[in-house]
């Protein structure tokens, strides 16, 4: 493990020690009931114990944790070595973004907000955008990143549907960006719209470089048979 990999590590657990902190300090100073989730307008519409506070730590630790094994267990754990570093970034990426979650949630809780910011809708794009740029350094392996049928059975087509799906995303956080200036009324439908219409288009895009890939393979070995025939 590099220094570099050691100190994303090493941050993922500091943030996850930061948020169990955050926590004790809503738990005690929060209502007994808090809001618990959050219409598209911003406005509480599910609440629950004041204990879901710490819900957003143990989702750390359970990343951290699975992270590390998955790595381990993995078939092709080797493959882990050639990108550890886009590893854990995306888990500290996905770390920080659970962070602010949790103190927008303890902001509303103890009335520094009357309702969630638009932005934060917005910084589920900025997640889609970072990830997207990660996505293409993803080398092959069952648990982390695009996991098709056939960029599985392919590491060529894992390759192409992870620099192609990485373009998806980048242009999903952006529509999801802006989608933020919509009415309320409409944006948890253009909200599932993106997110369905994304993952449709990757796994279509991921099918068809399977076939591609698939019939030049094929039309590279009737050369060679080919050319057998012709030396014999």
């Amino acid at each position: 493990m590099t220094k570099n990999v050691s100190k994303y590590l090493y941050i993922n657990w500091i943030i996850t020690l930061v948020s169990l902190l955050l926590a004790t300090y809503f738990f005690f100073k929060a209502p007994e009931t808090i809001a618990t989730h959050f219409d598209f307008a911003g406005k509480a519409d599910s609440y629950g114990s004041k204990a879901n506070f710490f819900m957003f730590p143990g989702m750390m630790v359970g990343f951290n944790l699975l992270a590390e094994l998955l790595r381990r267990i993995d078939p092709r754990r080797e493959n882990f070595k050639r990108f550890e570093r886009p590893f854990y970034l995306i888990i500290f990426v996905t770390n920080v973004f659970l962070f602010f979650m949790q103190l927008a949630m303890g902001a509303f809780a103890l009335k520094w907000i009357d309702q969630l910011p638009s932005y934060l809708e917005g910084s589920v794009g900025i997640l889609f955008i970072i990830l997207g740029n990660y996505m293409p350094k993803i080398k092959q392996n069952y648990f982390m990143g695009i996991r098709t049928p056939w960029a599985l059975a392919d590491e060529k087509v894992w390759y192409l549907t992870h620099r192609f799906g990485g373009k998806v995303f980048v242009v999903m956080g952006i529509l999801i960006m802006l989608n933020t200036l919509l009415s309320s009324e409409i944006r948890q439908w253009t909200f599932l719209v993106i997110a369905l219409g994304g993952v449709l288009i990757i796994y279509a895009a991921s099918y068809w470089f399977f076939q591609k890939h698939k019939n030049s393979l094929m039309e590279s070995w009737n050369l060679i048979l080919l050319k057998i025939d012709k030396a014999t």
